[in-house]
């Protein structure tokens, strides 16, 4: 009898260890997804800036596939809003979709929009962090600087060197500096407009479907 019941923890402890695992990388980096949710708030009220709101939509998920993938999913955002914005890791290419079209947007993943400027100084044992950047004058706008602000977790972390290439959103920039760790309330503030991003759960397991990609779907490919 002893035995047996030995033998039943013995089973329920390697259960239990590698239900502890089965979503982690080899390297123990963050496999699955942070649900956030989105405010967005005008700081100049002319009739020359467009409110953003609906651009970005309501809620977030963003999804870390084992293989490397990643996925931004927006809810709530407008026909002209984001609808996905897919990092495909193994193409290094940054593919966006559109909710009013099915064409893709497809760049290179080190294609950066933005330089990094200044880190402001915080406690050493502080998870909190501001970050300034430059995104350098276009065709279209000039030269403008805004204010990344975020927290993090130590438990919530990828692989930098696996995302070297990949430049989106200054990912490699805020990685770089957490040790790798993902923001999980961040703020971006520009001239026009601030935008929040608070984190509401945290799911370490992967969605049940992965939104698909299609290869024949129309595409675009942005060079700069």
């Amino acid at each position: 009898m002893t035995r047996k019941i030995s033998f039943i923890l013995l089973i329920a402890v390697l259960f239990q260890s590698c239900k502890m695992i089965t979503f982690r990388n080899d390297d123990e980096s963050f496999i699955g997804t942070i649900y956030y949710d989105i405010d967005l708030e005008m700081n100049v009220d002319t009739l020359y800036q467009v409110n953003r709101s609906s651009y970005y939509g309501d809620k977030l998920e963003w999804t870390f596939f084992k293989n490397g993938d990643i996925q931004q999913k927006y809810f709530g955002s407008s026909l002209g809003g984001l609808d996905i914005v897919f990092w495909d890791w193994s193409e290094k290419q940054i593919i966006t979709k559109y909710n009013a079209s099915d064409t893709l947007f497809i760049r290179d993943a080190n294609l950066k929009l933005g330089d990094f400027v200044k880190k402001y100084s915080s406690s050493p044992s502080s998870n909190e962090m501001k970050l300034m950047f430059k995104v350098p004058a276009t065709s279209l706008e000039n030269e403008f600087y805004f204010e990344y602000t975020f927290d993090y977790s130590k438990d919530i972390f990828i692989n930098t060197e696996k995302y070297n290439d990949f430049g989106h959103d200054y990912f490699n920039d805020i990685t770089l500096h957490t040790n790798g760790c993902i923001p999980l309330n961040y703020q971006l503030n520009y001239y026009s407009y601030q935008i929040w991003y608070k984190s509401i759960e945290i799911n370490e397991k992967l969605p049940h479907y992965k939104e698909k990609i299609h290869r024949k779907m129309p595409r675009v490919y942005v060079l700069n």
